[in-house]
């Protein structure tokens, strides 16, 4: 394969010796997976809602990061690429006993069947 590297080391047991190559440091499924994200997620679940000009999906987040959010919701009648606003009105930490509602701006990466993944431009919290 062009541009590999075979890297000059042994590994050593008890009962073989063989060279260390590429094939010894290729990342599992899961090591992709976990690289390709940039911010940790924490599961979640709260109630919320996601519009567009159009219309308003109800549902519950599955998980919430820094970089955005999954929810599942009922039925995605969203687009990939398309503009919407998650408001999750039950936000489990309030301010000087006033109930805090978050709201995401972003744009749906991901939709499938029962679910939507919005990456997050901006954020907000309000009073609910």
């Amino acid at each position: 394969m062009p541009g590999t590297m075979i890297i000059p080391a042994v590994l050593s047991n008890r009962r073989n010796r063989r060279a260390i190559t590429n094939d010894d440091f290729e990342p599992t499924p899961k090591e992709i997976e976990r690289e390709r994200r940039t911010s940790r997620r924490f599961p979640i679940e709260l109630p919320g809602e996601v519009s567009n000009r159009k219309t308003c999906i109800h549902g519950t987040t599955v998980n919430v990061s820094s970089g955005g959010l999954l929810m599942a919701c009922s039925n995605s009648m969203l687009k990939v690429g398309e503009h919407v606003r998650v408001r999750l009105t039950s936000w489990p930490i309030a301010r000087h006993d006033t109930n805090l509602a978050l709201i995401v701006a972003g744009v749906v990466v991901r939709s499938w069947a029962g679910y939507i993944a919005v990456r997050r431009k901006w954020h907000a919290f309000v009073e609910a």
